[in-house]
């Protein structure tokens, strides 16, 4: 839906109360006519071209869009720019115009056609190929100054004209015709493509990658530069027109009812996107993955700058401190605000006045806070202050004025130790901060919340430094302390807060390997885990299953590392694994659990893809001598047993038997205890058999 733009004039000032972006959203373009094409030769400077002799352009990326100086009323269907000075633009009864001052004069081309010209594609300034009606193919290498007629072997209309690099390009036509060169236009061969929808305008990623999109929904692709072309549904059911890739894997195709549709998966998925139109997008363009415009029917210009994704603006910044109306405030406020939603920045104003004519300071931050510098605020003066949300995609509304009134009171302390955020702080510490101009006593107040709702001690003293008793500090606690400073015209403002955290029991570990998930892991594996600070021994389980309630191996060690011994773990078993910390204080809390599964030394895992179906795969090599890798493919995970059997039918060897996840998987049999003969390997799961025949030559 697209976001309304309220506009209140207060003090003054305009304000935007839009609180989200729509992903793509309607430039003014200043006219009804169909718009049938666009070209943007840098992301400010863009061209569009339609119906009637409409000719538009923009100099700051589509928000204006004003008329060309072009007198006739040709209908134009494609326009394109090489560079930002030459561009040419085709439409009906063979018309081509070119300008070579970025649209202000245009001129008209000699094309030898009155067919209808349909699309326009440049590779530089000189080279560029038109195409259009009964089969009309024209080519200049010299800027359009003359025009040469291609034979295409095709007697159709030809909607789409694309070429990859200078040889190489492709052309959509009527009757589901795809046509190919690779000879700069020479000679072009008909694929066989076996398409059976009307076709739209044709967009590559890659010499061999090419994209045709259709009616219902249909996109065509081609990843073998046309011998074989795919009907990938969409799961949108409109014609669709326009295709643009400007990546491999993503791109977007317009098309009726004004559908967007984007892939970021090189078209195995589309999502269809939100459009403030119905009518219909007959063209799309993107310089890059995120930014791009579409046009269309009733003079309909889209542009996106975060590819078609809804972004939201940051809600209203609602300030904290100082708090309205204040007075007796350091000239060195710490200026506080609650974070706004989505909000990446914030600009904070100082002023003298209320409509903030007058600012005294500006700034922009990322924390929600700002410590104003020395020397910008005055004793005993009254300043108003404001802040606004930024992020990437626009700001919000300021924020309501407050007011505060300055003094001669000592500015905040600079708090020095503990350091901020300190761990295993013994039960005494010593608190320090720097000396304050002007300050003659100093107020600490040490609390278990943020907001000193419950102050453990607090103390005026006329030193730098406060040791605190034994027994005001528990164990494995945070605290959170501050400190004032003050003199004969008052007390100035609070320091910034900082916390510590008392010595206690150490934090949980955090895992590293076997990585969670692990396949083909050995059976003495090395468990590793980071080192916790305090820690001074680590308890490891692991199990079978996730709530450990049978234990394969339980140990204790001092290191944060453990070799799993011989015989504790199998093969084709999934295992699970915890550990926690001790020390003096006690033990951590368990860590995350992770899991990993033991494959044999012998077995491979090729691939953790998962392919489409089961699989046994001939042996290789095959005859063998004594040894022959085994590969075979898993589509989910199974139970499964791979065993060697004789001739005889006699089951010689169980290489596998147990659950195994999917994916693609190479077993090595080592047969130097068989002699040479035929063997026989056979993959058994509840889905699914295979049997391969094998030969032992010694």
């Amino acid at each position: 839906m697209k976001t309304s733009l309220i506009v209140l004039v207060i003090l003054f000032l305009s304000f935007n109360l839009s609180y989200s972006q729509s992903g793509w959203y309607a430039q003014n373009t200043n006219t009804t006519n169909h718009i049938l094409s666009v070209s943007f030769p840098n992301p400010t400077t863009g061209f569009a071209c339609g119906w009637y002799g409409t000719l538009l352009k923009t100099t700051n990326g589509g928000d204006n869009w004003f008329s060309l100086n072009y007198t006739g009323s040709t209908g134009f269907q494609s326009i394109v720019f090489p560079d930002i000075n030459t561009g040419f633009a085709c439409g009906n009864s063979g018309t081509i115009i070119k300008t070579t001052n970025s649209g202000v004069n245009w001129f008209t081309l000699n094309s030898g056609t009155s067919n209808l010209l349909l699309i326009a594609d440049f590779l530089d300034v000189n080279t560029g190929y038109v195409v259009g009606y009964s089969a009309t193919l024209l080519k200049t290498t010299n800027s359009g100054n003359t025009w040469v007629a291609l034979n295409s072997g095709t007697t159709v209309n030809l909607l789409s004209v694309k070429f990859v690099n200078s040889n190489t390009g492709y052309i959509s036509g009527d009757l589901s015709r795809v046509l190919k060169t690779t000879d700069a236009g020479a000679s072009w061969v008909s694929l066989v493509s076996g398409l059976s929808n009307n076709l739209g305008k044709i967009a590559f990623t890659d010499a061999n990658t090419v994209y045709v999109p259709g009616t219902n929904g249909i996109l065509f692709k081609t990843t073998n530069g046309g011998t074989f072309f795919t009907a990938q549904s969409t799961g949108n059911p409109n014609y669709l027109i326009s295709a643009n890739f400007k990546s491999v894997n993503t791109g977007y195709v317009s098309g009726a009812n004004g559908t967007v549709i984007k892939t970021t998966n090189a078209g195995y998925n589309f999502v269809t996107q939100t459009t403030p139109t119905t009518n219909e997008l007959h063209w799309i363009y993107f310089l890059n993955d995120l930014t791009g415009w579409a046009c269309g029917f009733n003079g309909t210009i889209l542009k996106t700058t975060t590819g078609g994704v809804s972004v939201p603006l940051p809600t209203v910044p609602v300030l904290v401190s100082p708090a309205n109306n204040s007075n007796n405030i350091s000239m060195t406020p710490v200026l506080t605000w609650n974070a706004s939603s989505n909000a990446t920045s914030y600009t904070v104003q100082i002023s003298t006045t209320p409509n903030f004519i007058n600012i005294i300071d500006s700034a922009t931050v990322t924390p929600t806070q700002y410590a104003v510098p020395s020397g910008k605020l005055n004793p005993t003066i009254t300043y108003f202050w404001r802040v606004m949300a930024k992020n990437s995609f626009g700001v919000s509304l300021w924020s309501t004025v407050w007011n505060f009134s300055t003094t001669a009171a000592p500015s905040a302390p600079t708090l020095i130790s503990p350091a901020n955020n300190s761990v295993n702080v013994p039960l005494t510490p010593n608190f320090t901060w720097n000396a304050v101009t002007n300050a003659t006593s100093y107020k600490i107040q040490i609390s278990t919340s943020s907001g000193f709702a419950t102050i453990v001690d607090s103390i005026t003293t006329l030193s730098t430094n406060y040791q605190i008793p034994a027994g005001k500090l528990n164990m494995s606690n945070t605290y959170y302390w501050r400190v004032n400073a003050s003199n004969s015209f008052g007390t100035g403002s609070w320091s910034v807060v900082w916390n510590f955290s008392t010595a206690g029991a150490p934090t949980a570990p955090v895992l590293l390997l076997p990585v969670n998930g692990a396949l083909a892991v050995q059976k003495t594996p090395l468990m590793d885990w980071n080192n916790v600070t305090g820690a001074t021994s680590y308890k490891i389980l692991i199990s079978t299953v996730s709530n450990f309630v049978v234990i394969t191996d339980s140990a204790t060690v001092t290191n944060s590392q453990y070799q799993v011994p011989g015989g504790k773990l199998q093969d084709l078993f999934t295992y699970f694994w915890k550990v926690n910390a001790a020390n003096s204080y006690g033990s951590s809390p368990w860590s995350e659990i992770w899991m990993f599964t033991v494959y044999p030394d012998a077995m491979k895992v090729l691939s953790n893809t998962v392919p489409d179906k089961f699989n046994l795969y001939q042996n290789y090599p095959n005859p063998f001598n004594p040894s022959t890798k085994i590969k075979f493919d898993l589509p989910k995970s199974s139970n499964i047993r791979i065993s060697v059997y004789d001739m005889k039918g006699t089951e010689v060897e169980v290489l596998l038997n147990g659950n195994v996840r999917g994916g693609t998987f190479e077993y090595n049999w080592n047969a130097s205890k068989y002699s040479s003969g035929i063997y026989f390997v056979r993959l058994v799961s509840t889905e699914f058999s295979s049997i391969k025949r094998m030969v032992l030559i010694k």
